[in-house]
């Protein structure tokens, strides 16, 4: 069940950042796991955010720390992993 609160505000967060990526017209999300069914409907919010006209660039890093990473040195707008 924490998983899934952490995924639902995940994508809340998500859906905040697009918006103000919205102005630039791309969102740069870090990836600290390899995409899995845990993600999906993370996944899906990106998804609906491209449909919408949002470009998406995703990059799959190999931890959370390398994600965390990226988005503090602004390489990402948001950073997304599970402990």
């Amino acid at each position: 069940m924490r998983h899934l609160a952490n995924l639902v505000l995940g994508v809340i967060l998500t859906a905040t950042l697009a918006c103000a990526a919205m102005a630039s017209g791309t969102l740069r999300v870090a990836l600290g796991e390899t995409p899995s069914a845990e993600m999906a409907p993370f996944l899906l919010a990106l998804q609906r955010a491209e449909d919408s006209g949002l470009t998406i660039e995703v990059t799959v890093f190999d931890g959370e720390s390398a994600a965390f990473d990226a988005v503090r040195s602004g390489e990402a707008d948001v950073g997304v992993g599970t402990p």
